[in-house]
């Protein structure tokens, strides 16, 4: 599968047609992690964390999002959300202010990840604001999902809780 074939199969990307996505493509970057590698680091809400320059696409492997505890190291209890391919994640690159709330570690033997550069995807946005208008409406719903599984996840975890008690 080429680059822009990947691209065309993001939902960040859905609505744009294959001119607008091309756009795009010269922008990518792989990198790869293998099991454990730290992707970027998260921080306390509106505060810590790595800065988010890149919004990032999966293109092979199982990344977790964790919410990493101080003076606790990370584990599977702390996963917020396991992103498979051809999702997106580090959409905070896009957000003010530009800092990473979750924390990324690579959990399968191998990841491949596609970076796009905020700034590079910024000015592909100010240059088509049409491109811009598209992506950001599909970032919202994303994170609007990655929010609703979150707060049901926490709901059951909290029925399970006064089950028990």
């Amino acid at each position: 599968m080429t680059r822009l074939d990947l691209l065309k199969t993001v939902g960040v990307f859905s609505g744009l047609d294959e001119s607008e996505i091309a756009q795009i493509e010269p922008i990518c970057s792989e990198r790869e992690f293998y099991r454990n590698d730290t992707i970027f680091r998260g921080g306390q809400v509106f505060g810590g964390g790595d800065d988010a320059r890149h919004l990032s696409i999966l293109e092979k492997g199982r990344v977790d999002l964790r919410f990493d505890l101080p003076m606790r190291e990370s584990d599977e209890e702390t996963t917020v959300a396991t992103v498979k391919p051809p999702q997106c994640f580090g959409w905070s690159s896009l957000v003010p202010p530009y800092r990473y709330t979750l924390s990324a570690y690579c959990t399968s033997d191998q990841s491949k990840v596609l970076e796009l550069k905020r700034d590079d995807l910024v000015e592909i946005f100010e240059r088509d604001h049409k491109i811009g208008y598209i992506v950001m409406g599909n970032l919202s719903r994303i994170i609007a999902r990655r929010f609703f599984l979150l707060q049901d996840e926490y709901a059951k975890q909290a029925g399970h809780r006064m089950m028990r008690w």
